[in-house]
This record gives C-alpha cells, sequence and structure tokens, in this order.
C-alpha cells in the first residue's frame, strides 16, 4: 500500500497509527513506538506535513516536544490507503476461530517482546 501511494514504508505506517488509532501522539511516542531514532522519524512526519497530511503542534510545558496529528485532507487520504488495508486485517483474523485467534495474539506479544530484548542487546553491543 506505501508503495502505490507512494510513501516509504515508516510513512505508511505513520499515518496507520494515526488513523487508526484517532488521537495524536507526541514525536517522542511515535520514535518509541517505531524504535526510530528521533530523527528519522522528524523527517518522515515532515514531509507528511509538506504534503498537507499532517500538522504538528507545540505541547504544553517545558521542552520542545510536539504532537502529531491528521489533517482532514490527511483523514480523508487514510480512507483510500489505510482503511482498506484495516479491512483486510479484520477479514484475514475472521478466518481464524476464537482460540486461533488468542493464540495468535500470545505467539506475537512473545515474538515481539523477544525482539525487543534483542534489539536492546545489540544497541548495547552485546550481541552473542
Amino acid at each position: 500500500m506505501a508503495q502505490r501511494y507512494g510513501f516509504s514504508d515508516l510513512q505508511h505506517w505513520l499515518l496507520y497509527i494515526l488513523y487508526s488509532e484517532s488521537r495524536e501522539f507526541t514525536q517522542n511516542e511515535l520514535a518509541e513506538l517505531f524504535g526510530l531514532p528521533k530523527q528519522s522519524l522528524n523527517s518522515a512526519v515532515a514531509r507528511l506535513q509538506k504534503l498537507g497530511y499532517v500538522t504538528r503542534a507545540a505541547c504544553p510545558g517545558p521542552g520542545n516536544s510536539k504532537t502529531v496529528s491528521l489533517t482532514p485532507a490527511g483523514r480523508e487520504l487514510c480512507l483510500h490507503c489505510v482503511e482498506p488495508l484495516l479491512r483486510a486485517e479484520e477479514r484475514a483474523l475472521d478466518r481464524l476461530t476464537a482460540e486461533e485467534n488468542e493464540q495468535f495474539l500470545r505467539l506475537y506479544e512473545k515474538h515481539y517482546l523477544a525482539i525487543r530484548e534483542e534489539l536492546g542487546l545489540l544497541l548495547k553491543g552485546e550481541d552473542a
């Protein structure tokens, strides 16, 4: 879907998260969520902002943290590039039994936690 609309994977996943969660995120939250350096995330957000799909606003309080949210044009775009993906995911999960869904989620969480741990070791230079 990212290629179809001319976005990088990161830009597409940013749109996906902002649309599917229906809330603002700070750039710090998004960088942590994706496990990326803030500069990489900032570049992707800046391009989406330049295209008119997201806005950034200063967060109240100290520091220079900014929130990221979809613009009306961004929400309209997501109806075409994110909404179909969400519906396809739902249809795919509907093909699983309740037991298979539970097993899938347990295994996915276990895999996710293991990957985070392994990546943490790599970043610390402790790879085996």
